[in-house]
Formats: structure tokens, sequence, C-alpha cells
């Protein structure tokens, strides 16, 4: 009867500790790195992604190779990129899923780093090969149409295809087409007013502002749609339509000296500059515009080092702060061998006291 319960005591005890090691160990789950991904999270979702990047589940290295390479895409660390995507690959190829489409679109975005022709043309058939399995998979418009955006990037980036600045407004319409979220149709229509713009296309381009203006405004992107003003702007000076063109002037400038923006100032006075030399103003004037833009610019730069200088005080503070929490899984990995350890010890000594009696 004693051995029995003593039995029973240890049974408990190791049940007990499974359930807590089940509750503590959650699964992998690609939906949260996505979530940090789109969100800008970056910190969360490196710290995500090193939780699992020990896992002996293929799937969830397929995860995590490729939200690393997605990671280091947008920390622009070329090398690591590459090295997770190809990893990755290697474990998603033929799997015939929506993660090796996923794997395709990346590598095609690799190559819009590199817009020479054999480059551009070795991302569109890693591209066309994403279109075409999603397609085939019935995956949902969203994925599809982000695979005719990245395609549409390629085309747009490349000054090596003639026909680039065409193919690419098709597949910025046709992810628009296919029903896309509204802040992605205004990114496709705001590509296609400057392809249009570039080929001398003037149809529908004051109507396409007016659209993405009203969406900025209704969003509160006031610098976007400041941005887009000035776009219109210079589209007005092309079309030596003065009128329209100071009237944009006026509106924005109170904005712009609001807020304070640089940038945009120096953008205000680049297209009071061109509309000076297309209307024949004074050159007196527009030498001082000139002036202007060239302290500006010097005064950004400044501005830039110190947020560079800023950013890399960050980094090294994250980079403290991961150090100390692989520090802290290391005494936590002893900790729970220890107590592991010293329980079994314990029903050992139970066992043998039982026994002895």
């Amino acid at each position: 009867m004693i051995l029995d319960k003593g039995k029973n005591f240890g049974l408990i005890l190791l049940l007990t500790l499974f359930i807590s090691a089940r509750g503590l160990a959650q699964e992998f789950n690609i939906d949260s790195c996505s979530y940090f991904f789109k969100n800008r999270q970056d910190e969360n979702l490196y710290a995500y992604l090193t939780k699992y990047e020990n896992s002996n589940k293929k799937e969830d290295q397929i995860g995590v190779h490729l939200y690393k390479a997605k990671y280091y895409r947008a920390k622009v660390n070329i090398d690591s990129q590459l090295r997770h995507l190809t990893l990755g690959t290697n474990l998603a190829k033929g799997r015939q899923d929506i993660l090796e489409c996923d794997y395709l679109d990346e590598w095609a975005l690799t190559y819009r780093q590199d817009n020479t022709e054999s480059k551009t043309k070795k991302g569109l058939e890693y591209i066309n090969e994403a279109i075409e399995l999603k397609k085939k998979l019935l995956a949902d418009s969203s994925s599809l149409a982000y695979s005719y955006i990245v395609k549409a990037n390629l085309l747009y980036s490349s000054d090596t295809l003639d026909y680039h600045l065409d193919s690419a407004i098709v597949y910025y319409k046709k992810a628009m087409d296919i029903g896309i979220r509204k802040s992605r149709q205004i990114y496709c229509l705001n590509n296609i007013n400057t392809m249009k713009l570039l080929l001398g296309d003037y149809s529908n381009i004051e109507y396409n502002y007016s659209i993405i203006t009203n969406y900025q405004l209704n969003e509160n992107l006031i610098y976007d749609a400041v941005g887009t003003q000035l776009n219109l702007a210079g589209f007005y000076t092309l079309q030596k339509n003065t009128t329209c063109f100071n009237q944009i002037i006026e509106e924005v400038s109170p904005l712009i000296n609001k807020y304070k923006w640089r940038d945009k100032r120096i953008a205000l006075l680049n297209q009071k500059i061109f509309n000076g030399f297309q209307t024949d103003q004074d050159y007196e004037l527009i030498m001082q515009w000139q002036d202007s833009v060239i302290y500006l610019e010097k005064a950004l730069a400044c501005s830039d080092l110190d947020e560079q200088i800023t950013k890399f005080e960050l980094d090294n503070k994250v980079a403290a702060a991961e150090a100390q929490l692989y520090k802290n899984r290391f005494w936590q990995s002893i900790l729970l061998g220890t107590t592991l350890t010293m329980i079994l010890v314990l029903i050992g000594l139970y066992k043998y006291l039982v026994l002895k009696r």
C-alpha cells in the first residue's frame, strides 16, 4: 500500500511538471510574426523569432527563416537576408502552398535592389512563379494583389527594360482591380501618376491626385497630403496653369511653416524655381530661392546625422537588452534543470525510504 502511494506521488509530480511545461511552451504562430512585421514592431518580432529559432519543427523553421529574411530586408542587412532566404527556401521548396509563395515574393524583392537587366529579369521570374502558384492555390485577392504590386515595383524601378513603365502601370491597375485595402490602392495610384507624368500622359492626373489627397486628409496624413499637393503643383507647371499653381502654393505654405517641415520646404522651393523658369519670372528671385534650398539641404543633412547617431545608440541599447535576455534564459534553463534533478532525487529518496520500511 505504501509502495503504491509512493508510486502515485511520483506520477502526480511528473504529471504536474508536464502540464506546467505544456502551459509555458507556446506553439509558434506565424500570424504573430505577420502582426509584428506589418506594425513595424521590430524589437518584438526579433525577440519572438529568437524564441523559436532552435525549434526542431520544420514548419517553425520555415516561418522563422521567412520573417528573419523580412526583418533583415527592413534593416538593409543584405547578407543576413539572403542567408535566411536560402535556408528557408530549401525547407519550403516543393510544398506548393502559400509559404512557398511568400518565399518567391521575397526573392523577387531582393532583385529590386539591383536594377540591372539580368537582375530585373531574374526577379520577374520569381514573381511570375509566385503569381501562377497563387492562382493555382486560389489564394486570397490580397495575397495575389501583393505579388502584382511587387511585379509592378520591379518594372517601375528598372531603367533597362523599354516597356517597364507601361507594364508597371498595368500591374498596379491589376492589383487595384482585384480589391485591396485603401492604403495600397492609394500607393498604386500615386505610382501610376508618377509614371504617367514621365510618359507624358496627362489623362486623369488631376482626378487621381484629388482621390489621393482626400484619402490622406481623411486619415489625417497631413504631411503626405502636402507632398501630394506639391506634386500636383508640378503638374500645373507642366500645364502652364499659373493660377492653380499659385493657389496650391498659398494653401500648403502655412502648413509647411507651421510644422517646420524642412524637406517639404525644399520641395516647395524647388517647385517655385521650376515654375519660375517655365514662366520667365525674375531671375534674381529664383537665385534667392536656390540659395535657400542649399541652406535648407545642409541643415537637413545635419539633422539626419543627429538621427543616425541616436539610432546607433538605440541599437546598442537593444543589443544589450538582447544579451541580457539570453543571459536570463541561460540561468532559467539551469534553474529548471536543477529543480527537475532535485525533484527526481527526492522521488528516488522517497521510494528508497518506503522500500526500507
